[in-house]
This record gives structure tokens, sequence and C-alpha cells, in this order.
């Protein structure tokens, strides 16, 4: 490589990838995963001049065992920054990456454009729902977007790519006003008929299931919690950290019921503080179906009870502020959209209006008799 006219040698070196400024010196560093570590380190050369730059990188990426392909970022492929990318996230879900990887494949990061993201979300709209056969609804392909959008931020992260292409762009690529707001939750007709199934083979689900609806938490939350977040003597549960819920209170309190089941789990439990509270498990979507099914509920999703919880807050007359602290939302707007109205607080809703319209009339002029309809309308 060249220098520009009137450019310095450090200034030229600043100019190539994975080369840092480091105490004023100029060095080639390159991030890798270490898999015994389970961590990311770097490993780093001084370079002073750019004869120095090669030699110095090709020396780093055999220190650490890597293939030249895989860190430069003039070759490297999607596919290849998918494999470094599931080394952090190994848990991620194939029906994200899947689309991903037979789009993008062997195209080099580099390359790829803004319209190459708007192409595939393109495509991925007309694709439609393996299951309904219907077309995929704009939450499910922001969904995915989103995934491709941190997908090509850890490639910026580690220096393989200077700019993400999703800021190329003039659109946004991902319009959460799109978005349909889902008002599903379970009535207290389904809830009971639900946890009624919760038994036997499927007994496991009943607590989990009255935990979601009654603290608020993400599915994968709580079923990461520990007896240590537990005090079942003052009725206390410790909210799990984490980005999610950085914005709740650190305790919340457990209604009768919850503090309950956790009490009955309790009891069958090793009582070891670092134990999980419902046995490690990782999914329960199978049997919670079985359970929708034979109670003869549908369209009732799992993520639906945790809706419920800042529903039942508004139900119970729980002040909007406190409730809003509780469920851990600063804005009005999106703790609206957790507060679903169904059929049945619907019609609790004109009941009360048709009590404040009747408090409103004026007492009627005959001996008890209510005022005909067209005394009202003259």
């Amino acid at each position: 490589m060249a220098r520009r006219k009137g450019q310095t040698e450090a200034e030229a070196l600043l100019t190539l990838p994975h080369v840092s400024l480091i105490d004023g010196k100029t060095y080639v560093r390159l991030t890798y995963f270490h898999t015994r570590a389970d961590r990311y380190r770097s490993v780093t050369k001084r370079v002073d001049t750019i004869d120095d730059y090669a030699p110095a990188l090709d020396h780093l990426k055999r220190k650490i065992g890597a293939k030249p392909a895989e860190y430069d970022p003039e070759r490297m492929t999607f596919d290849q920054l998918m494999a470094e990318f599931k080394k952090a996230k190994p848990n991620m879900p194939k029906w994200y990456a899947a689309p991903l990887e037979e789009f993008f494949g062997k195209q080099k990061i580099k390359s790829i454009t803004y319209g190459d993201l708007k192409e595939f979300r393109t495509a991925r709209e007309v694709v439609a729902h393996k299951v309904s056969g219907e077309p995929r609804k704009a939450s499910t392909v922001n969904r995915e977007m989103e995934v491709l959008r941190e997908i090509l931020l850890y490639a910026v992260r580690h220096e393989w790519l200077v700019k993400s292409p999703f800021t190329k762009g003039t659109e946004t690529l991902i319009p959460k006003s799109e978005e349909e707001s889902r008002s599903r939750i379970p009535s207290p007709e389904e809830e009971a008929r639900i946890l009624a199934q919760c038994v036997g083979e499927r007994a496991h689900l009943r607590p989990i299931l009255i935990a979601l609806r009654d603290t608020g938490l993400r599915k994968g939350a709580l079923l990461s919690l520990t007896w240590r977040a537990v005090d079942l003597e003052n009725g206390l549960l410790a909210i799990p950290k984490g980005k999610a819920n950085k914005r709740r209170p650190k305790v919340i309190a457990m209604t009768g019921r919850l503090k309950g089941e956790l009490a009955r789990l309790w009891e069958k439990a090793d009582k070891k503080a670092e134990s999980m509270i419902f046995g490690g498990i990782k999914d329960f979507k199978k049997a919670y179906g079985t359970a929708c099914r034979r109670a003869g509920v549908e369209d009732l999703h799992i993520h639906d009870w945790r809706h419920g919880f800042a529903t039942d807050l508004m139900e119970a007359g729980v002040e909007e502020r406190i409730a809003m602290k509780a469920a851990g939302h600063t804005d009005p707007e999106t703790h609206a959209i957790y507060t679903n109205i169904d059929k049945r607080m619907a019609r609790m809703i004109a009941e009360a209006l048709d009590g404040l319209h009747a408090a409103r009339r004026p007492a009627p002029s005959g001996a008890g008799e209510a005022p005909e309809l067209n005394e009202w309308v003259n």
C-alpha cells in the first residue's frame, strides 16, 4: 500500500485493518475467542512501517491458530462471520441462522450493501409461514432483521467491518410501526382451564405459568432463577439482573398463590441455594401446547401470560406510576402495549360507564318511574 501525499507512516498504518494506536505507538491487534478461557482475548505486535504490517499480521494469525481468510476483512465471507458469531451465541435458534446463511452465504461481508439488506427483507416478507401458510408478520421479519443487525455489529466490534450497512440507508429496515400490537391475554376462565390440565406429566407447568402471570418476568429469566432469589419467609422474589430487567425493582412481592407454589417446590428441592427453582427446564412448549389443546384454548402464546401481569396491575387499581415501575417500563406508550383490554374487561368498562350514566340521570318526575326514551331525546 502506498502512502498518500503528505501522509505520515503512522497515519497510513492507521488506515489499515486491525491497526490500533496504543500509548502513541502503532500495533497490529487481533481479537479472538479463547475456548478454554471461554472469553475473548487480544494479541498485539508493534509495527513501525507499512512494510512491517503484513508480516506482523501473519505472525499473529499463526500465533492464535487462525486461517488467514477467517480474520482477513478483505476476504471474510458471511458464512465465516456466522461461524464466529455462533461461538459467542451458541444458542442462536436455527430458524434465524438458516435463512441468513442461505441468502448471504459465500458473499464477502465487505460487499454487503444496504440494498442487499433490503432485498433480504423483501425476500423474507413473501415467504409463507411454515405452519399456518399465511404471509409472515411484520414483527417476525423484524426479529430476523434485528438478528442480522446484531451479527453485522459483531463484525464491526471485531474490526472486520468499518461500518454496518444498516446505517447507510435513509429508510429504516426495521419499521416497528408496521407491527401489530398483540392484545391477547388469558382470561380468568381460560387460565383456570389450562391450570386444571397442569397435572401428572404436565404438573411442572403450573408454577411456571403462575409465575409468568404474577411476576411479568420473561420466560428465559424465570427459568434461570435459583433458590437464592427466593425469600419465602418474607414473600419476596429477587428480580434477576440483565438488560431486560434493569429498570425493574430489585425485588417483587409474591402473590399468595405464587408463594404457595414455590413453597411446595422447595419442599421437594435439595435445599441448595444454587439449585434451579424449576429444575433446569429449558423449554415447555410441547407440554404447554397439549395443556391448551385439552383446555380448549386457542391462540394463547406463552408470552401472553407475561402480558397479563401489567393488565392485572391496571385492573387491580394499582397507580400507573407504580405499575410502570413494577413492570420495568419507562414509557407510558410501552406500558400501554402490555395493558391489554380483552372482551371481559371491555364489558367491565361498559358496565362502569352504564353506572356512571345512570348516576347522572335526573330523578324521574313520576312515582319511581324512569323517563321515557323520547324525554331524553327532547
